[in-house]
């Protein structure tokens, strides 16, 4: 169309005659096509006329037709709710319309196709005409889009015919320079027997479309039977077809490559039922589409009758039907590898393309170290990636298959049998000659998969789980020594009574002592040994452990220093019980003998003072658990505040005792304080013992002023146990 043209349209379309009761002007079709997309929503309606080429039958309250009114062809969308023109047409005007109605409408343009459609406002009725001649186009023409919306005249090949819904069905033709989809519906024949004939169809053409709604490919809508017209039947018995060598499956002809089936013979390789298999014969191996739903298994013998498809980089068979033969011998896999396929090519051999032995579609064998496995849950496939000879080699097999092998891991040498798919890299040479990039094998089942090499057990993953099994461990044994700790008090409780309730001082003296020091060797001698074990065990590990992530590194050291920090503590503990026995009875001297034992503190760190006219006995359990207070005390100050100085002011009263500790330390906010979560017993551990004994503790602090502690004991609990707290510890072994 012309510039001129095309403007005097645009004038025509928007002029105010359109508006009101002046009869919108009429259109041609062609020119409607040729609107650009940008200026179709800036059109006003119009009116145009033409006869309909096709309809889906029945009376409804919307349609999509096409009319063709001598110029070109076009969709109709008429009753469609949510279009931009609004549907103003008489009812049950769309029941009426068929094939071949000759119809006025009225309706404004609409884009978003590959060629603009017209949304119809109203529709009036003129009568019946004949269809337009179809037009003998070029397969070339049709091929390209500029049909679309055209009565047409094409011939072809049928190379399939598959069911779409009800009795309609879709056939693909295939010609010489591509081929085209038909649409056949209410057919007295069965269109399976089309399958390898030479027709010639009249139909409306369609277009298929991608989301920019750019065009794919052509459709033809064959809505009569006398518009398919067989030029030539396809032959009875698919297998009657020419047969062919795998090696000649595409080999030169004088007439060109037909469209008729052949047939090739072969050993089934692989097969995925219903979809395709491979062939093979001594080093050549095709591929080939199935078109039933046959069940192969590796060996099989058959024969194949297909077409030829030459999509792919190397020509295979489509749209086959297979029988079996016989039952073959298993195929000798042969040995390669990705690098030994990329020197088997050579890109060209004295000016001329080589002709290499190519291994797509054979049955090969690689080895190979397994360094990942991924599972392709939408396939329902797994897929290995092994390293061989510094190249990358990927092998599919079903996930259920993986599932049985149990023993595979990362890291193990495999042997690995399979159909070689090998990826070829996009040529540029004129003569398409491509080198190997890729292989992938399709392995049949587990049994393909052979371990040379098995891993080591032990992978990353695993320290990782036996690291934190470790940490739990560690934990347990602080829990433990948290209860050593507690038992320790109570059966200082209970040895206190016995002192009590026995005559005979000197033999109960005799006997407490006796019972804690054999206690403190048992715990020196098992427990104590067992976290220094524990601890030398894991700085011996770490130290082989050279490879692994860092996190277990972490890990190891935070759990060894864990353990050094029970073993610390039960030190304190095993020391203060040893002075209760071993040091002065009087317990100002008694906490500063104990104070002066503690070789690992400052010298001169700790003052003694006392209070009160009258100092009173205090009982044995109650001067131990005191003295293990005030060690807990004590070293809190000097690993936490680095204090230089702690006065003890012990307060005899007549009511009761009080023991105050003050350190000159950096002090701490205990809202912020950490505590058993954090791994920090101290001020817990503190409250537990003054519980025990009946009375109180509290802890004063700030950052920067140091810490006080002061313990407050009623006197009859200070000099000797209750007889409630007697009862309460006299059951027995209180170990967990």
């Amino acid at each position: 169309m012309s510039a001129l043209r095309f403007v005097f349209l645009i004038i025509l379309l928007g002029s105010p005659g359109a508006r009101g009761e002046t009869p919108l002007p009429y259109q041609k079709i062609a020119d409607l096509c040729l609107v650009p997309p940008e200026e179709i929503v800036g059109l006003k309606p119009f009116r145009v006329r033409g006869v309909v080429t096709t309809w889906p039958g029945g009376a409804r309250k919307m349609a999509v037709f096409t009319i063709h009114d001598g110029t070109a062809g076009i969709f109709v969308k008429a009753g469609l709710p949510g279009n931009e023109g609004e549907w103003r047409g008489a009812p049950g005007v769309l029941g009426t319309i068929r094939v071949g109605s000759e119809i006025e409408l009225e309706g404004v343009l609409e884009g978003g196709s590959f060629k603009p459609n017209i949304v119809a406002i109203g529709i009036k009725l003129l009568g019946q005409t004949e269809l337009p001649t179809p037009k003998q186009v070029p397969v070339g023409r049709l091929l390209s889009g500029a049909a679309v919306t055209e009565r047409v005249e094409v011939g072809g090949v049928v190379q399939s015919c598959i069911p779409f819904k009800r009795d309609t069905w879709q056939l693909r033709i295939d010609t010489h320079s591509g081929y085209y989809i038909a649409w056949i519906r209410g057919f007295s024949i069965d269109p399976r027997s089309l399958v390898d004939a030479e027709v010639r169809v009249r139909g409306l053409t369609g277009s298929s479309s991608n989301g920019r709604s750019e065009f794919l490919r052509p459709t033809i809508a064959v809505i009569r039977k006398e518009d398919l017209v067989v030029v030539k039947p396809a032959p009875a018995d698919a297998f009657t077809a020419p047969k062919v060598s795998l090696n000649r499956i595409d080999g030169f002809s004088m007439t060109g490559r037909s469209l008729h089936r052949r047939r090739i013979e072969g050993t089934v390789s692989y097969c995925e039922k219903g979809d395709f298999c491979y062939l093979q014969e001594g080093t050549r191996a095709v591929k080939v589409g199935l078109a039933s739903e046959e069940t192969l298994q590796p060996g099989d013998r058959v024969e194949a009758a297909g077409f030829l498809d030459i999509f792919g980089q190397a020509a295979g068979l489509r749209g086959a039907l297979v029988r079996k033969l016989e039952r073959d011998v298993a195929i000798k896999p042969i040995q390669t590898s990705l690098a030994a396929i990329r020197r088997s090519f050579e890109p060209v051999k004295r000016g001329m393309p080589s002709n290499p032995h190519d291994f797509d579609g054979l049955l090969v064998e690689v080895t190979g170290r397994l360094l990942s496995i991924q599972r392709l849950t939408e396939r329902g496939k797994a897929r290995l990636l092994l390293g061989s000879e510094n190249e990358l080699i990927t092998a599919d097999l079903a996930a259920s298959d993986l599932d049985g092998l149990a023993e595979l891991r990362v890291g193990s040498l495999l042997k690995i049998t399979g159909v070689a798919v090998v990826e070829y890299a996009a040529s540029r040479q004129v003569q398409e000659l491509s080198s190997p990039v890729g292989l992938n094998l399709l392995l049949r089942g587990g049994g393909d998969v052979e371990v040379i090499d098995a891993a080591s057990w032990w992978t990353p993953q695993r320290l990782g789980v036996a690291a934190s099994v470790l940490g739990f461990v560690l934990v347990a044994v602080l829990g433990w020594t948290i209860t050593l700790q507690r038992l320790l008090v109570k059966r200082t409780a209970r040895l206190e009574d016995v002192m009590q309730v026995h005559r005979d001082q000197e033999l109960e003296f005799r006997g407490a002592r006796h019972e804690r020091q054999r206690l403190a060797a048992d715990m020196h001698d098992g427990v104590q040994q067992l976290i220094a074990g524990a601890a030398f065990r894991l700085e011996a590990a770490a130290t082989h452990l050279a490879e692994v992530p860092p996190i277990v590194h972490t890990q190891f050291t935070a759990a060894r220093r864990a353990l050094l920090k029970a073993q610390e503590g039960l030190r304190d503990s095993l020391t203060g019980m040893l002075h209760i026995d071993e040091g002065p009875t009087e317990f100002p001297a008694l906490l500063k003998h104990a104070a002066a034992a503690m070789e690992h503190w400052p010298e001169g760190l700790v003052e003694v003072q006392v209070e009160g006219e009258r100092p009173y006995q205090l009982s044995r359990h109650v001067k131990g658990s005191l003295m293990l207070l005030m060690q807990e005390a004590v070293g809190n100050a000097l690993k936490h505040g680095g204090a230089q100085h702690v006065s003890i002011t012990l307060a005899y009263r007549d009511d009761f005792f009080e023991m105050t500790l003050e350190d000159d330390g950096c002090g701490f906010d205990p809202k912020s304080a950490p505590g058993e979560g954090g791994g920090h017993f101290g001020l817990e551990s503190m409250s537990h013992r003054m519980s025990w004994l009946g009375g109180t503790v509290e802890v004063l602090a700030s950052p920067g002023e140091g810490v006080r502690v002061r313990t407050r004991l009623q006197r009859e609990r200070a000099e000797s146990a209750p007889s409630e707290y007697l009862q309460e510890t006299e059951g027995g072994n209180d170990l967990p």
